[in-house]
């Protein structure tokens, strides 16, 4: 058996033993529980007190950094309103208004350099996912929930570039925003400058945008050639497009001006594994050696004819294209 009991100031307590008519005691002074309790009790106090002054200096610091503004705001609308509280509300109301204009000009101004270097980021690989490249033209208003990408190279001959630098200028930004305007059509183009290209990515929601696109609608001057890519799922896989196609673009003159080609095109050509015969330099070489200009005009002209037939790989044709020049260098 066991028991408690409170007698006077002391607390007893009893157990009976288990292997013995023993029973066992214990007598605490009451003043000795009491104490712990009052102990602990104390610290919760001072310890709860001690946290809300903190709070209470945090909480006035930082309202009174808060306030800082408007309290320079409310004294320039004072001033203003000369002490009547309605004109003072006023005089507020109107400088935040204002200032919300002038952030609005400033992102509005802000727009194209802000899409440039989006498109830019695009081309270069420099994002994440979509949904990056989606968030970060929401910041400029602009939906960017389309399915499908695309790209378009407009390269454009150095006799268009030629010129003064305003009249070049004013050309290529005509050129520029024609391009966007006819590709608009079909979704959100964005383009670009890129030394002599100008390069467009377009978001659009069919896969078919270049059987749908009319090119002959497109008006161009003829000393532009064009590459057209198949729209692609992930616009991660642009920045693979871009650059197999800027490499083997900066050839594209062999053909001429005034071209079409698609990245099928191109892809063709890179499979193939011909290479220049020596044959091909002979002639340059030998017209050069007698000095007959004309004929060395002619073979060059031919060998890059040649080069157009065979529909040489991209490293096909940077080989030839030096070999040239190096027979040209040999003979001087």
């Amino acid at each position: 058996a066991s028991g408690m009991t409170s007698l006077d100031s002391y607390s007893v307590a009893w157990v009976k033993s288990s292997l013995t008519d023993w029973i066992y005691l214990s007598v605490t002074p009451s003043s000795r529980i009491f104490s712990e309790i009052s102990r602990i009790t104390r610290f919760n106090i001072i310890f709860i007190a001690f946290v809300l002054l903190a709070a209470l200096f945090a909480v006035y610091f930082a309202a009174r950094h808060l306030q800082k503004p408007l309290r320079a705001l409310l004294a320039r609308s004072d001033a203003d309103a000369g002490g009547d509280e309605f004109a003072q509300i006023d005089n507020i109301i109107n400088r935040l208004s204002a200032r919300v204009d002038n952030l609005s000009s400033t992102l509005d101004k802000s727009t194209s350099l802000i899409q440039n270097q989006i498109t830019l980021d695009i081309l270069n690989g420099n994002f994440s996912d979509a949904d990056e490249i989606k968030s970060r033209f929401a910041l400029i208003n602009i939906d960017y929930s389309y399915k499908y990408y695309g790209l378009i190279f407009t390269k454009m001959n150095r006799v268009l570039l030629g010129g003064d630098a305003g009249s070049r200028e004013i050309a290529i930004y005509e050129i520029l925003n024609y391009i966007d305007e006819f590709w608009n059509k079909f979704g959100l183009c964005t383009s670009v400058r890129y030394g002599s290209y100008i390069i467009s990515v377009l978001a659009t929601d069919r896969a078919d945008y270049l059987n749908r696109a009319q090119i002959s609608c497109l008006r161009l001057p003829q000393d532009i050639n064009l590459c057209l890519c198949d729209a692609v799922d992930d616009i991660r896989l642009l920045r693979r497009k871009f650059a197999n196609i800027d490499r083997y673009m900066q050839y594209s003159f062999i053909y001429g001006y005034g071209n079409v080609f698609t990245d099928s095109d191109i892809e063709r050509y890179e499979q193939n594994t011909k290479t220049p015969g020596d044959d091909l330099f002979a002639a340059i070489g030998d017209a050069l050696a007698q000095n007959r200009i004309d004929d060395t005009k002619t073979a060059i002209s031919d060998a890059v004819d040649r080069m157009k037939q065979e529909g040489l790989s991209y490293a096909a044709t940077h080989t030839a294209l030096l070999q040239i020049i190096s027979v040209l260098c040999s003979e001087i």
